[in-house]
């Protein structure tokens, strides 16, 4: 007698529940168990909550799941993504799985609960602490310096040959002629204004051979 012939779609499909329930364990909720050892049950980890994989299955098993950014864990044995505790007012997490909330970083400020990354500073200020909790504490800079970018965490001076009125604004070029209007030579140099994202690169012009600038006049004065 010839055995009956499985269609393969019937195989496929008996194949995955296999690979289903033997892929599953028996741990109750806040335990979880290896794919080398199923059978043994451990407690959730912490940075970790262990739920149901599916509790209609009569295998169900459980996962290893890392909370969420914004979230730590410090205990062992969470159930659900609701044992996830908020990171306090000042923290923050940037990834799972966290077993505590780092402080936010220079240049930015934590204000609310559960925050996955800090809120930068606005451009003008800096923030050289870590741990911030509002916009208030993010510092104006000191006159004659500037941070023309958001997220900053030091000034810096006012390049030769500009004003800055504005710390916010990139700086002013001073002119480069005199009352007379005979033009004098500039020499062009770099400066890199870091932030705590990505740095820019403002071109700025010196006064020029003597020279020197007086910025309340706004125009350069020949020295004798």
């Amino acid at each position: 007698m010839k055995l009956p012939v499985l269609s393969p779609l019937l195989y496929l499909i008996l194949s995955y529940m296999f690979l289903l329930t033997s892929a599953t364990n028996t741990c109750s909720p806040g335990e979880y168990s290896t794919y080398s050892d199923p059978s043994t049950c451990k407690p959730c980890q912490a940075g970790y909550y262990c739920p149901l994989l599916n509790p209609n299955l009569p295998a169900a098993g459980t996962t290893q799941t890392g909370c969420p950014p914004g979230t730590y864990m410090p205990y062992t044995g969470a159930t659900s993504v609701g044992d996830c505790l908020k990171c306090e007012i000042g923290t923050h997490t940037s990834a799972y799985s966290y077993t505590a909330c780092p402080k936010c970083p220079h240049g930015t400020y934590c204000d609310i609960k559960g925050m996955s990354e800090g809120t930068q500073c606005p451009a003008g200020t800096y923030q050289p602490n870590e741990g911030a909790t509002s916009i208030h504490d993010c510092l104006t800079c000191p006159a004659g310096t500037l941070h023309p970018l958001p997220g900053g965490y030091e000034c810096y001076p006012c390049p030769d040959g500009y004003i800055c009125n504005d710390p916010a604004q990139t700086p002013i070029p001073i002119s480069n002629t005199t009352s007379s209007g005979n033009f004098i030579s500039t020499q062009i140099l770099s400066t890199t204004v870091k932030s705590l994202k990505s740095p820019i690169v403002i071109q700025v012009e010196t006064c020029g051979t003597n020279f020197f600038c007086v910025p309340i006049q706004n125009v350069p004065s020949r020295k004798f």
